[in-house]
């Protein structure tokens, strides 16, 4: 899993992406704690290295992994505002998955 994390921080979108769906699948199959996972999801933007727009469509993974163990998660204020946070998100394909998350039902405006 540690390789997985430390392709995060490349500068190659398609990695980083292929790393968050990694990570989800790793979640599916419970081969990992997904708390960790979570807490490295919610810390994303001190671990990213992308840029601008990048930065934000890799967040649409993260998103989805989020709408699927929302209910396992401990942290779900912080889950909550990162979701919402992403609806205003410059990617359109992140900000379609925030506006569209199961989650959007604790949404705070």
């Amino acid at each position: 899993m540690e390789s997985i994390i430390k392709d995060l921080e490349n500068k190659d979108i398609k990695i980083v992406e292929e790393s968050i769906v990694k990570l989800n699948k790793l979640a599916i199959k419970k081969e990992v704690d997904i708390e960790n996972i979570a807490a490295i999801f919610l810390n994303i933007d001190n671990i990213l290295n992308l840029e601008g727009k990048q930065r934000e469509t890799a967040k649409f993974g993260i998103i989805k992994f989020f709408d699927m163990n929302y209910e396992y998660l401990e942290e779900k204020e912080e889950i909550i505002e990162f979701t919402q946070k992403e609806t205003g998100s410059p990617s359109p394909k992140t900000r379609r998955r925030a506006k569209a998350s199961k989650l959007k039902e604790y949404f705070r405006y």
